[in-house]
């Protein structure tokens, strides 16, 4: 089980960690290891929205960075050789504010039904942040280079086709 703890609610870091759940996922086994924390300038006073996938041999950590109600809310990854860490961040956020769209993140990583990889994820209209519509899901492919994961043209200007 993954999970951010809370710190930023009190001025504290906001951790991200993991502990494994017993076979039923009903209970917990051993105790919550850190995974990472907010330690980079674009991740501000937190880091949330975790989640892990396995490819070519290597754990990535996708994360969120900063406030979500913010244009400086954003994307950034991690990897690691094992789920448990530890985790080397790719350092800056791999998706930001750019052109109609501000403050993307808070994603899920997946298989596509034409098996390519995708990112869904939310943002809000540029000049729109706090504002209604409020934030709307987009859908950009993730590409694979380098033993590194990157959303090349996100957030996309136009819808993408289906994955």
């Amino acid at each position: 089980m993954l999970w951010k703890v809370d710190g930023n609610a009190v001025g504290q870091k906001t951790p991200i960690k993991i502990q494994e759940l017993t076979p039923n996922g009903t209970g917990l086994v051993g105790a919550p290891k850190t995974l990472l924390d907010n330690t980079l300038a674009w991740e501000g006073a937190v880091v949330e929205g975790p989640w892990m996938v396995e490819h070519a041999g290597s754990f990535y950590l996708f994360y969120s960075g900063n406030g979500y109600a913010s244009p400086s809310y954003g994307v950034g990854v991690a990897k690691s050789s094992s789920p448990l860490g530890p985790f080397t961040k790719k350092g800056a956020a791999i998706l930001s504010s750019k052109g109609d769209w501000a403050g993307p993140g808070h994603g899920s990583v997946l298989v596509g039904p034409s098996g390519d990889w995708v990112f869904v994820y939310h943002a809000w209209h540029a000049g729109q942040v706090g504002q209604a519509p409020g934030r709307v899901v987009l859908v950009d492919r993730v590409e694979w280079s380098g033993g590194w994961p990157s959303l090349l043209g996100a957030p996309s200007t136009r819808s993408q086709p289906m994955p």
